[in-house]
């Protein structure tokens, strides 16, 4: 049997684990002598202690509790199915002509909220608007003299 480096530390830490595993065992039978109180003690502690867990589970806060996290999801669902979706704009009729989804686009955009930081351009937009609404004739034809 080969005995070499790996088959020492291995051994030396089953050793090492082996003395903690003693320690601890000593520890716990100290620990169990300071205390003055015997096994049977400790087992009633250990009961007491769970079957205050499992009432708790089962207790008056606990059922109201998920009373009330039952009531606001029906509550939550009622009110999610009787609001009303937005509607999509209806199909275009082709018969108004070809631009009709560009004006919807266009008429969306115009009725949509705009956001605070576009506010500030919204007077040169305005006025813009007033100097082409009062201008007449903005890319008809002059009349010909005759």
């Amino acid at each position: 049997m080969k005995t070499g480096p790996n088959m020492k530390s291995k051994e030396m830490d089953v050793t090492e684990e082996q003395n903690l595993a003693d320690a601890l065992q000593e520890y716990r039978a100290a620990a169990w002598v300071e205390t003055g109180r015997d096994e049977q003690f400790w087992e009633n502690q250990r009961r007491a202690v769970m079957a205050g867990i499992g009432k708790q589970k089962h207790s008056f806060r606990f059922k109201r509790a998920m009373a009330w996290s039952l009531a606001s999801v029906i509550v939550l669902i009622v009110i999610g199915l009787r609001l009303e979706v937005p509607r999509a704009l209806p199909a275009p009729d082709f018969a108004c002509g070809y631009d009709q989804d560009l004006l919807s686009d266009v008429d969306r955009l115009i009725h949509a909220p705009m956001p605070t930081a576009f506010e500030p351009a919204m007077v040169l937009v305005n006025d813009m608007d007033a100097i082409a609404r009062s201008t007449k004739n903005i890319g008809s034809p002059e009349p010909r003299s005759k």
